[in-house]
């Protein structure tokens, strides 16, 4: 422990000489070490062209099968640079997480050594604790406490259906929490069997029900190809 009173924590030595040595590189560069991620990423929002890049309330309406045409390839465009974007932003998180890796690596075991360190002196030192088991210090409180009563399983060589068995006779059914619910997938077979009748649902105010709802499907194989699409989204207030 004297070492770590007059050395500084490595993970801090580490962060800085990082952050100094990535300065040294936008100097020699001299511009932004995120300008090409930054054009790579622009470069996909060109497909949209024209749309600007604000919070507006869009409204669109459409009034022939061209018009439909033209807002399916809008959809592909705005689905293809929705994926570039993503894809850009997990490789970004992705390389700042790999920058900050062994810094925090680093910060997480000096932490668990300290801690342990200071369970392990605090037991040694316990008879110089409060009756409530607390010594307040300069920079924090250290304190024993104990946690509530829980079952605890003990390691026998019993499955999980023989230890529910044993406990149910020794200790009583109550004992064993069962989950009740609907089975909504028998009723649904026995339905459609004919086994059980609509009014019979009716009378536990249940009822077989389907909707139909819209679908559509992309095709992205012409991403690129198509023309620009002639209908764009009605603009309003904010």
């Amino acid at each position: 422990m004297s070492g770590a009173k007059t050395a500084r924590p490595i993970a801090e030595r580490r962060i800085k000489g990082k952050a100094q040595q990535r300065a040294r590189q936008r100097a020699q560069n001299g511009r932004s070490p995120h300008r090409s991620q930054f054009c790579t990423l622009r470069s996909a929002l060109c497909i949209l062209k024209g749309s600007p890049m604000t919070k507006r309330k869009m409204e669109a309406e459409l009034t022939s099968w061209s018009e439909v045409d033209s807002a399916l390839a809008r959809l592909c465009r705005l689905d293809y640079a929705r994926q570039q974007a993503l894809s850009q932003m997990n490789a970004e998180l992705a390389a700042v997480k790999l920058r900050f890796s062994d810094a925090l690596e680093d910060m997480a075991r000096e932490d668990a050594v300290l801690r342990e360190a200071l369970e392990q002196f605090a037991r040694e030192h316990e008879e110089q604790f409060s009756p409530q088991k607390t010594i307040e210090r300069l920079h924090g409180v250290l304190r024993f406490r104990t946690t509530p009563p829980a079952v605890k399983v003990l390691r026998r060589p019993w499955p999980d259906e023989e230890r529910i068995e044993r406990v149910r006779a020794a200790l009583g059914a109550d004992c064993i929490r069962v989950r009740e619910e609907i089975a909504r997938d028998t009723i649904l077979s026995k339905a459609a069997a004919g086994q059980i009748r609509p009014e019979q649902l009716a009378e536990v105010g249940l009822r077989i029900g389907r909707r139909e709802v819209f679908d559509l499907e992309l095709k992205d194989e012409k991403l690129i190809t198509d023309p620009q699409s002639s209908v764009q989204p009605k603009r309003g207030a904010a």
